[in-house]
């Protein structure tokens, strides 16, 4: 047996030089740049918060308004009625803001109705800016961003076809006014007029500029009027998807099944709101009772179409019936489409509801519309939001009673000014002018919940849970 020999190398093996494999210490400098719009689910609160304050800062100034004064609580609803699309004004707007006033509110419209993460996107991506991951994730929540596979593109291509797509539809809005205008009417400034109404009309915003005037009574025989404002306020409130899948799809079997949910219940809230407002108006000589039937039809559809969430008006409503009053409660409360610039709870929720209604009575497991089954998560979500919606609703009305105790105001015209606000709707009882300053302040706050709250829910409840690691044993109780 051969006896050890130290060979050469060994004792580089055995001694290793520790120094040259010893890690390495770099000093790397923090490149992670805060955004003002990282996808945290308060940044849209803080956006229309913004522009509310930014709109109400402006609106104070003289130039903006004939009060001798400072109406700070004036230009604070005034500014959270346009940012949040409602509608509801405490003043004549033609007469009490200036051109200047105007602007700003039709300005505020407009950024409000497009969305500001959706503007915001659109502008970096026009400059050449680097769009980050988080403004691209918040953008697709904001605007339903499960349809965005079917049309393809980046996020910042995204945002260039839907404001392009906007701006066209209010242009052909503007047009058609004012042809109208020019034309055929001897309207005040018919130029604005067009502008004002063709915005204020796509983005469901309720407000108008006509002088002496009650919204837009002047008009209630115009039909070209009518129906141009009719078909804005319906293109407005389907969303951008739907408006796609309809200009890119020639039959109703390939439409998304968002697209065949929005259509269906649209149509059929449209023919619920015209019948019955046709029928319980017939005879109301204070709303369309004596209008020929042409026009009592016009009218009537006029309204089913606005009720849901722009508040347009061709007579005061509250001269209309009690069961007009009610149901205009309901379709204000169901709204229009996700991603919309309609209010309310949104036709989707609805409809989810209403498919596990029917899967309950049918004792099926899975709730189902037009052969596809909705998501678990997405019935929790839907219950979540119609029951935070109406314990919001009466905790709201009770608090709001309390603050108006001392007004003759009726529970039941407070109650569909309060809901109106909440659902960014803008029909009114005609009371919210008679609201103390700290009701105003505390309705400019529920404009401002019922425009950004819900989707800062469906922002929170999108995330994963990942503390869900275990499950307690079940057990029945009794229900009914």
């Amino acid at each position: 047996m051969k006896s050890w020999k130290p060979k050469l190398g060994d004792k580089v093996v055995r001694h290793p030089r520790l120094s040259e494999l010893a890690p390495i210490h770099m000093t790397v400098s923090n490149q992670k740049k805060r955004s003002p719009f990282n996808a945290s689910p308060l940044t849209l609160a803080y956006a229309f918060l913004g522009l509310i304050i930014i709109g109400s800062i402006i609106l104070i100034l003289p130039i903006a308004h004939y009060d001798s004064g400072y109406p700070i609580i004036t230009a604070i609803f005034t500014a959270t009625s346009a940012v949040t699309v409602t509608g509801l004004t405490v003043v004549d707007t033609p007469t009490y803001w200036t051109k200047f006033g105007q602007t700003i509110i039709l300005v505020l419209i407009f950024l409000g109705g497009l969305g500001f993460m959706t503007l915001a996107t659109f502008l970096l991506t026009l400059f050449g800016q680097r769009v980050s991951l988080n403004q691209r994730l918040l953008m697709l929540r904001e605007t339903s961003g499960n349809e965005f596979s079917r049309f393809g593109g980046g996020v910042g291509a995204l945002a260039i076809k839907l404001v392009i797509l906007i701006v066209i539809l209010q242009l052909i809005g503007f047009i058609l006014f004012s042809i109208r205008f020019v034309f055929f009417s001897d309207i005040e400034d018919p130029w604005w007029q067009s502008i004002f109404l063709a915005i204020s009309g796509f983005n469901n915003a309720g407000f108008t500029i006509t002088q002496n005037s009650a919204s837009l009574s002047i008009f209630q025989t115009d039909r070209f009027i009518t129906s141009i404002l009719t078909g804005l306020t319906i293109f407005g409130g389907l969303s951008y998807w739907v408006i796609m899948d309809l200009i890119t799809q020639k039959r109703f079997g390939l439409y998304s099944l968002n697209t065949k949910i929005i259509i269906t219940l649209t149509g059929i809230l449209l023919v619920a709101g015209f019948t019955t407002h046709f029928i319980f108006e017939y005879s109301n000589p204070l709303s369309i009772g004596n209008l020929d039937i042409i026009d009592k039809a016009t009218n009537s559809l006029f309204v089913s179409a606005t009720l849901r969430s722009a508040g347009f008006a061709t007579y005061d409503f509250v001269d209309s019936t009690m069961v007009t009053k009610m149901i205009s409660l309901i379709l204000m409360f169901i709204g229009g489409a996700p991603s919309s610039v309609a209010g309310g709870i949104k036709i989707t929720t609805f409809v989810i509801l209403i498919a596990l209604i029917y899967s309950v009575l049918q004792k099926t497991n899975h709730a189902k519309i037009f052969g596809r089954e909705i998501l678990e998560s997405q019935i929790r979500k839907a219950i979540t939001i119609i029951l935070l919606a109406l314990s919001f609703l009466v905790f709201a009305t009770i608090l709001l009673s309390i603050i108006e105790s001392k007004n003759n105001i009726g529970l039941f015209n407070l109650f569909f000014d309060l809901v109106s606000a909440f659902v960014t709707c803008g029909s009114s009882m005609g009371v919210t002018s008679s609201f103390s300053p700290l009701g105003q302040i505390f309705l400019s706050l529920v404009m401002f919940i019922g425009r950004v709250i819900p989707i800062t829910i469906i922002i929170l409840l999108s995330r994963p849970n990942d503390t869900d690691l275990y499950r307690f044993p079940t057990e029945r109780v009794p229900i009914g």
